[in-house]
């Protein structure tokens, strides 16, 4: 049903013993912790739109530019020249006077531009972009207000973009303009509940019609919270262990699955039980898929004896 392959030698995996690597959706960048629009970002990211500038930092601070702005609509609207047969190859400079035809954003602006979405040909593609061309460039006409949520004479921060965005997605979905893609992969959580402990089976599903390869970034393969009927998160499975950095491949047959399984004694991370109750139980499992970023969640209720 499946198997597992290890991409790093053992005696490596000996000296990176010990290392935590999170997996619970707290660090995808390290520049936006506790950032205010640290949420809209992780969820951008989750999505595949956003992958951030290089070496683990996002900026949310930054200006977002009219190109990193165009680069993002074709991540979004998932844009392409699937249907378009040219006699020579287009340039970005056909489309964008201003483009450079070898910069890291031209293929974004033939895309755009040979999509007929409505961009200034005249636009500078490293000055910041401005609330309202981010509107329009997004189809937000007629949707939530951009200038209901930012200063609209203010040059657009990547934080705040992406904040728009999230809040804009639901808009964006119904209006057609984001067409939802089959989910590949899919989760299911099952509990035995015990009268000391509970076992936890967790599987990941292959939804499609080939056998598949996924890929963990540690040894850490899983994670999950549980919250007492308050809403309080009152223990992390992850936050009491070590992993190892290490890329584990996963293949997964057609239609198949992949089960992980733990057993959990009701204690928190100080080693206390916790009080007789009920509680909320969250699975989560990232991973990438070729290139793309998924998460993948499951939940279950149980009563502590």
């Amino acid at each position: 049903m499946l198997t597992k392959k290890i991409s790093l030698p053992l005696a490596l995996m000996i000296l990176l013993t010990g290392i935590q690597v999170p997996i619970n959706g707290q660090e995808f960048f390290s520049d936006i912790q506790d950032h205010v629009y640290q949420e809209a970002i992780q969820q951008l990211y989750m999505e595949g739109y956003v992958e951030g500038v290089g070496n683990g930092m996002y900026r949310p601070d930054d200006f977002l530019t009219n190109a990193q702005a165009i680069q993002l609509a074709v991540n979004v609207f998932d844009l392409n020249l699937d249907r378009f047969r040219f006699i020579k190859e287009p340039l970005a400079s056909d489309y964008f006077l201003e483009a450079d035809n070898d910069a890291w954003y031209a293929k974004a602006f033939v895309i755009i531009g040979a999509n007929g979405v409505a961009v200034d040909r005249a636009l500078k593609p490293n000055e910041p972009i401005r609330p309202m061309e981010f509107e329009r460039l997004f189809r937000l006409e007629g949707g939530p207000q951009v200038d209901e949520l930012i200063e609209p004479d203010s040059p657009l921060k990547r934080g705040e973009a992406a904040m728009i965005l999230v809040q804009s997605l639901d808009y964006l979905k119904a209006e057609g303009h984001i067409v939802e893609k089959e989910k590949a992969f899919d989760a299911s959580l099952d509990a035995k509940v015990g009268s000391d402990s509970v076992e936890f089976i967790f599987d990941i599903h292959n939804q499609t019609e080939s056998d598949q390869v996924i890929t963990f970034s540690s040894s850490q393969t899983f994670d999950f919270n549980v919250y007492n009927s308050d809403g309080d998160q009152v223990y992390n499975w992850a936050s009491v262990r070590s992993f190892l950095t290490v890329i584990t491949d996963v293949d997964i047959e057609k239609e198949g699955y992949v089960r992980y399984e733990t057993l959990w004694d009701y204690t928190d991370a100080s080693g206390q039980k916790l009080p007789a109750g009920a509680y909320k139980v969250a699975f989560t499992s990232q991973f990438k898929f070729g290139e793309e970023p998924i998460e993948l969640s499951s939940e279950v209720l149980i009563d502590i004896p």
